[in-house]
């Protein structure tokens, strides 16, 4: 029914660790706000992300000519035994 004395140290304990991070980060973000990146929110934003940012790479890494640029072999593949 009654907590014991160490729980309630405990308790406070991580609570000031957890105060301790939070005023930690929020000296080094107003020290260093140039190294803090932007970055959007939200689940849109992700979806965008995924979807949107792949387009572009592709797009930029495909080859110019319309050769494959996978090296051939003359002889053929010989199959895999069977089990």
């Amino acid at each position: 029914m009654y907590e014991h004395p160490s729980y309630i140290y405990n308790a406070y304990a991580v609570e000031q660790q957890r105060i301790d991070r939070d005023n930690e980060r929020r000296r080094m973000i107003t020290e260093h706000p140039e190294r803090i990146v932007r970055t959007e929110r939200g689940l849109m934003a992700r979806v965008r992300g995924w979807f949107g940012g792949r387009r572009a790479d592709a797009a930029t890494s495909a080859p110019a000519s319309k050769e494959s640029t996978r090296p051939h072999c003359d002889s053929p593949g010989r199959p895999a035994p069977a089990q």
